[in-house]
Parts: structure tokens; C-alpha cells; sequence
């Protein structure tokens, strides 16, 4: 079997020698890639704070309202949220007389 490729020594030479040449090229590419990086990734964790205060804040009212509170502020409402059914007429009073001749 006959290989045609270049030997080992040759690729390692080459490279060597492109390292050397390029060095400073690949620093400047590596440092724009790496600030581009921390800016993403500073990009994508503020994101998802602002995501999980929301989901906080809409679980945490979700919860209150469940609850029979406001939720538009943090006390408890004075009122029911939801219309309570009409009440019910007091029984009629017996009459002054009725009430005496049953006490004495």
C-alpha cells in the first residue's frame, strides 16, 4: 500500500511555521471571538434574570388571587373579589304582647 500524503514531519513543519507567521493574527481573532463571547453570554444571563423575576411575579400573583387577595398590591382586599349572593330577609319579630305573656 503507498501512501501519498506528506509525512508527519512536513504537516508539523508547516504548522510550526504558520503558527509563527500567524501568531498575532490568531491572537486578534481569538480575542474579538472571545469578547464576543462574554458579551453574549452577559446578553443571554440578563435575559433570563429578567425572565425569572416575571415568571416570579406573575406565579406569586397567580397564587394571591387564588388566595382571595388583590393583586394589584399587598394587602388583602376588604371586599370579596367575586359578588357574594343577596342576603337573606331576617325573620319577622313577633309582637311586643306575644313577647311579654311568653316571659312572665
Amino acid at each position: 500500500m503507498i501512501c501519498y500524503g506528506p509525512r508527519l514531519s512536513t504537516i508539523l513543519a508547516a504548522g510550526v511555521a504558520g503558527y509563527v507567521l500567524l501568531h498575532r493574527v490568531i491572537g486578534s481573532v481569538l480575542r474579538v471571538a472571545g469578547l464576543v463571547m462574554e458579551i453574549v453570554l452577559l446578553t443571554c444571563a440578563a435575559a433570563a434574570a429578567v425572565a425569572l423575576v416575571a415568571w416570579t411575579a406573575r406565579t406569586i400573583a397567580r397564587r394571591r388571587a387564588a388566595a382571595g387577595a388583590c393583586t394589584g398590591c399587598r394587602f388583602r382586599c376588604q371586599r370579596p373579589l367575586t359578588p357574594s349572593p343577596p342576603a337573606r330577609p331576617a325573620a319577622p319579630r313577633a309582637p311586643e304582647r306575644l313577647i311579654r305573656q311568653l316571659e312572665g
